[in-house]
């Protein structure tokens, strides 16, 4: 049976090394032998699980976790859940291989996935009825922008100014009731070859028929060469819309977009959208593609959701990081289909 004395050796500045590593480390953890038994347990398994490190030397690992799940019992009785990870040190001399395993404590991280997997499945269930809500919404909504246009055409300018506000308020509630079902019903893409030209360009029309920002310059790159795949263009052209439509608004007065398709190294599709923009906050970036998060004043959070809805409905993935613009860059990556 291997022990630590092979890696310590005998220098007394060895071992004490070794004690102040076992005593930093924020994760509980442990050296094991080639039968799970700890030999070592650093401090943190006092602060994390409730142990004293020495109740843990001697005994199997198993003994401490809870049987069939990834959870270890504090002292106490009650469940953590963690990610053990297991790396073999293969000691010159040694008797045995050791086993170093350290724990990470994901009790948080699985709490919040489960809130948003129920807030998902309480929206999907909305959108069960979302084409019902449109027409009862829409509509009306339709019948009162016809009749504020009429009745502005007949008024003085300034009335005329007031009711052309009430109509773009009008337009603002129709945009976000569209965004927000489309987002809460669930996606069934419907897949095609791949034209990312064609893709490209019907935003690029859409954005300079919608978004009166005629300082801002919206630039192409569309690549030859990439990869043949099977997508939804209608759900990716309002992933892009709305990531070119974020570009604008940030830009405001005057700026650059960039709206590009590559191939990466690995035969990959990246669609991604940039801007010479302020960025974005570090602070708003964990939570960046959570529904309902906003910076905006206007906002309702669901644009940004919608396009990571609509890159893993597709098996890709959405990042968002900064651009060499100087602003934000946003990033759909599409794998080639099996």
């Amino acid at each position: 049976m291997a022990d630590l004395s092979d890696v310590r050796g005998t220098a007394p500045d060895a071992e004490l090394r070794l004690r102040a590593i076992l005593a930093g480390v924020l994760d509980p953890l442990v050296a094991l032998d080639e039968q799970g038994i700890v030999l070592e347990a650093s401090e943190s398994v006092r602060s994390v699980f409730g142990w004293e490190p020495s109740e843990w030397i001697g005994c199997k690992l198993d003994r401490f976790l809870q049987a069939g799940r990834s959870e270890v019992l504090r002292k106490d009785g009650t469940p953590v859940a963690c990610e053990l990870f297991l790396a073999r040190v293969d000691v010159p001399g040694g008797s045995g291989p050791l086993f170093v395993g350290s724990f990470r404590d994901v009790t948080a991280r699985n709490d919040a996935q489960r809130r948003e997997a129920q807030m998902l499945k309480a929206l999907g269930a909305i959108g069960e009825s979302a084409s019902v809500l449109v027409h009862e919404i829409k509509n009306p909504i339709t019948g009162i922008q016809l009749a504020v246009r009429a009745v502005a055409d007949q008024l003085g300018e300034d009335s005329r100014e007031i009711l052309n506000g009430f109509e773009q308020s009008l337009q603002r509630l129709e945009r976000t009731m569209r965004r927000t079902l489309s987002f809460a019903k669930p996606l069934q893409p419907r897949l095609r070859p791949l034209d990312g030209a064609r893709l490209l360009d019907r935003v690029a029309r859409r954005a300079r028929t919608e978004l009166s920002s005629p300082a801002v310059r919206l630039e192409l790159e569309c690549a030859e060469d990439l990869p043949r795949l099977e997508v939804d263009e209608a759900l990716l052209e309002e992933a892009l819309w709305n990531l070119v439509q974020n570009s604008f608004e940030a830009l405001a007065a005057a700026g650059r977009v960039i709206l590009a398709a590559r191939r990466t190294e690995d035969r990959a599709l990246e669609l991604s959208v940039e801007d010479d923009g302020p960025g974005i906050p570090g602070y708003v970036l964990p939570n960046l593609f959570k529904p309902f998060t906003t910076t905006k004043e206007q906002g309702t959070g669901i644009g940004l959701a919608l396009c990571r809805k609509i890159a893993e409905a597709h098996g890709g993935e959405i990042r968002a990081d900064r651009s060499v613009l100087g602003g934000a860059r946003f990033t759909i990556r599409l794998r080639p289909n099996p």
